[in-house]
């Protein structure tokens, strides 16, 4: 049974703040059997008790024989807290877990006058000689992992797509310019690291955060949190750099910290410690696959294919014609390229239909031997399409038996007019304005020049 607050935290819209704690209970196999949320922690979770030793006994499961806590689990006046919620389970054994036991062993044996020995020098002005020698000393009696040289992260990307450092589309990034950058420009500067780069950065950082649990509010001004742990580790880093004793006789690498880094490295030391509570006793899911029989040999590199038989080909390249080019002036062209061609005229129809049905005439193939000249061969005619080449063989064809399309003959000279039966000519008294005809025997007095405004004025 475990009590968490970050649950809680996530809550939204009407439901937001109305729990503090969030409280599960599983069993064995990692399965969460309950969780509820109160607004305290170990308050109202009778009914929740009440509620899981009425699904046991209905089940007809036996009683567990022990459960893991987090708080509640031993008491110096009769049963504990834990015990009397479950007073069902007459064999019940409530016991702390192992990760909570190491959190309390750790802060019965370690007080504010024995605390890791660089975290002591923090309210220390200067290094007195006595202090020097228990930092050298000390020093030694570390293990031989944690005096070696510290291994820096890689920081350096080759390319950032997002971000205020992002590399522009267009322009040259020299590597590991902008990775300096987003070290050194920040609140506040530097080139930082995480803590957990060195275990003796991490035991300072675990111990800094443990004296410093919340922001503190003095004469009206607020100190964060973080604030307060980078400065007394920014203090004591001043104090060891300074002393040239101490670094002669140690290797301490005190790097560079800021609040970005230590944040980070805070809230994921936090989501780990959720995790292996999340996860104990549950069993790991990533083993490692083992087939159950002999795998076979690996296959053979296949060799290379032998050569072929047979002359090999030769690339014949063109001759290289470089710096053989006339120098002209601009806008003249070579006298090649300006050469005339002449126009053969144009084949009539019956000879264009011959010329298209008779068989293409190819030249012949370049490694025949011949014992005389090569024929002549006439040019290629241009390409045309399939429809320009049906539609000319049908008009070469109608031409040559005699069976056109029929000529149009006009029946009549000229058009008469409706209204007064005459030639709509001039020489009638006939006009037109577009589609609109005049006609002076029909206009009822009207002159052609009023009719011509009147059709202008109308358009």
């Amino acid at each position: 049974m475990d009590s968490t607050k970050k649950v809680t935290k996530k809550l939204s819209g009407a439901a937001a703040g109305t729990a503090a704690w969030c409280t599960n209970v599983g069993n064995e196999h990692g399965q969460v059997l309950v969780s509820v949320m109160t607004a305290g922690e170990g308050q109202a979770l009778d009914a929740m008790a009440d509620g899981l030793m009425k699904r046991y006994r209905e089940a007809g499961e036996p009683q567990p024989k022990i459960l893991y806590v987090d708080r509640d689990c031993c008491s110096q006046h009769g049963p504990c807290r834990t015990k009397t919620m479950f007073a069902e389970w007459d064999g019940l054994q409530v016991r702390l877990d192992i990760w909570h036991f190491m959190r309390r062993f750790a802060a019965g044996v370690t007080t504010e006058a024995h605390r890791p020995y660089l975290v002591g020098l923090r309210e220390a002005s200067y290094l007195t000689p006595l202090q020097v020698t228990q930092v050298i000393q000390l020093w030694t009696a570390l293990p031989d992992c944690d005096k070696k040289r510290v291994n820096y992260q890689p920081r350096h990307q080759e390319r950032l797509t997002h971000g205020r450092f992002k590399a522009p589309k267009r322009s040259g990034v020299t590597p590991g310019v902008e990775s300096v950058k987003r070290c050194l420009i920040g609140h506040p500067g530097g080139p930082a690291q995480w803590p957990a780069t060195s275990r003796l950065v991490e035991a300072m950082c675990k111990t800094l955060c443990t004296l410093h649990k919340t922001t503190t509010k003095k004469a009206g001004v607020t100190t964060p949190r973080w604030s307060k742990i980078l400065r007394d580790y920014h203090h004591i880093r001043d104090l060891v750099l300074n002393s040239p004793t101490v670094m002669q006789g140690t290797k301490i690498q005190l790097f560079e910290i800021n609040q970005r880094t230590l944040i980070q490295w805070f809230q994921r030391h936090q989501k780990n410690q959720e995790m292996s509570v999340l996860s104990q006793g549950v069993a790991s899911t990533n083993l490692i696959p083992v087939a159950p029989d002999q795998l076979p040999p690996p296959k053979e590199q296949l060799q290379l294919l032998p050569p072929t038989s047979g002359p090999q080909h030769e690339f014949v390249l063109p001759p290289n014609l470089v710096g053989q080019a006339p120098d002209l002036r601009p806008g003249r062209r070579p006298a090649a390229a300006t050469r005339e061609r002449p126009i053969a005229p144009a084949p009539t129809a019956p000879d264009f239909a011959r010329l298209m049905s008779a068989p293409r005439m190819l030249p012949a193939c370049a490694s025949t031997p011949s014992a005389g000249p090569a024929p002549l061969v006439p040019a290629p005619a241009a390409p045309v399409s399939r429809f320009t080449k049906r539609n000319r063989q049908r008009r070469a064809l109608e031409e040559e038996s005699g069976v056109g399309k029929r000529k149009y003959i006009r029946g009549v000279t000229y058009n008469t007019c409706r209204q007064c039966g005459q030639p709509k000519t001039k020489d009638f008294g006939h006009s037109r304005h577009g589609s609109a005809t005049f006609c002076s025997r029909a206009s009822n007095g009207k002159s052609l020049n009023d009719w011509l405004a009147e059709q202008r004025a109308a358009t």
